[in-house]
């Protein structure tokens, strides 16, 4: 669910970090998209997935807002190559950083590895556990990035982001592994196939017993917060859409977030009584990108503020644009601040920053 008021869990508690009571559980990709717990016979599998895919992965860093987390995976696990184990006879609880083993060629020099961890409950949904991102170019060294030759087959490791998550009985485990994940990641210059040999795939999980230590745990205290020290008056309400748009007639897909009311909230424009002041914030985010074409890719942020008092106004207007063609990043600003009707300070800016292997 995109939007959730409770989510279940537990206090657990390590006396030690890395701890010594967890074991890594290693699953072996196997033909037919299956998870095994033997060595899976060889066989070379094909992904090249459409530049959407990424759309149910929630926001970058969120702060909570409806609509920030992720959604469920089965758009983007259909978009991708996934292997799933069989329902578990028994709960599995994991803490800890699962890794991703592969044997990867790829049909381009550039390429992006996007490997997600679900957990798929009878019902089918899919729920977002964890994931990780590889630009393949990086697989070595991030420091000293190299490209790929197109058709050598390379042994890369693929950490996921840490966590700790219970599988229930019942439930499947699904690794899923795309070529692009937009718009948290910017895609390669070109779409790469990959190419997967199964015989040497791997994904291994830091499984975590429960111990008799998770039950003496204090519990945290209800929260505690300042009370409010200034009250604020709404003389606008806000809006906030949060969306994704699709246009049929060029294939491409928008994800846009408008807010109004900043950290305020509750009015696109706030009176705040103890500085006597009005004050407005709008911001608009927009993700586009075509379904085929990796340098159709663009981001662009607007944002504007208000302030104001009786016979006198001050604005700011900010704009950044980002996009790419094969060679270079292009990024393109604004800056314009008003004060009455009278223009006080304006700057642009149109750079081209080289891609570097990204």
């Amino acid at each position: 669910e995109p939007v959730r008021e409770h989510r279940a869990g537990r206090w657990i508690v390590e006396p030690t970090w890395p701890s010594p009571t967890i074991e890594n559980l290693t699953w072996y990709l196997a033909p037919g998209g299956a998870l095994h717990e033997a060595p899976a016979l060889p066989q070379v599998v094909e992904i090249q997935s459409p530049q959407t895919t990424g759309s149910t992965g929630g926001d970058w860093c969120g702060f909570g807002a409806d609509g920030e987390t992720p959604m469920d995976q089965r758009a983007d696990d259909g978009r991708s190559l996934s292997f799933d184990t069989s329902p578990l006879a028994a709960p599995i609880e994991i803490l800890g950083a699962p890794t991703v083993q592969l044997r990867l060629s790829a049909t381009e020099a550039v390429a992006l590895l996007a490997v997600r961890l679900t957990d798929v409950a009878p019902d089918g949904t899919s729920s977002l556990v964890t994931y990780g991102l590889l630009n393949l170019t990086h697989r070595d060294s991030h420091e000293h990035p190299t490209p790929l030759v197109p058709g050598e087959f390379y042994d890369v490791t693929v950490p996921l982001n840490d966590i700790a998550h219970g599988f229930p009985a019942g439930h499947a485990i699904r690794l899923a592994v795309s070529t692009s994940y937009w718009p948290l990641a910017w895609p390669a210059p070109h779409a790469a196939v990959l190419s997967f040999d199964l015989g040497a795939c791997t994904l291994a999980l830091p499984v975590r017993e429960p111990r008799p230590e998770d039950l003496t745990i204090r519990l945290f205290d209800e929260p505690e917060a300042a009370p409010a020290a200034t009250r604020h008056i709404a003389l606008r309400p806000p809006r906030f859409v949060r969306s994704f748009e699709r246009d049929l007639t060029t294939n491409e897909t928008t994800y846009r977030l408008f807010s109004e009311g900043g950290d305020l909230e509750s009015g696109a424009v706030m009176h705040v009584d103890a500085i006597n002041m009005d004050l407005g914030h709008t911001v608009e985010r927009r993700f586009t990108i075509g379904e085929t074409d990796p340098l159709s890719a663009r981001a662009e942020i607007t944002e504007k503020l208000l302030m104001r008092r009786a016979g006198w106004r001050v604005r700011i207007e900010a704009m950044t644009r980002v996009s790419a063609d094969a060679e270079a990043f292009r990024v393109e600003a604004s800056l314009r601040a008003t004060e009455g009707d009278e223009e006080v300070f304006k700057r642009e800016w149109d750079e081209r920053i080289p891609r570097d292997l990204l």
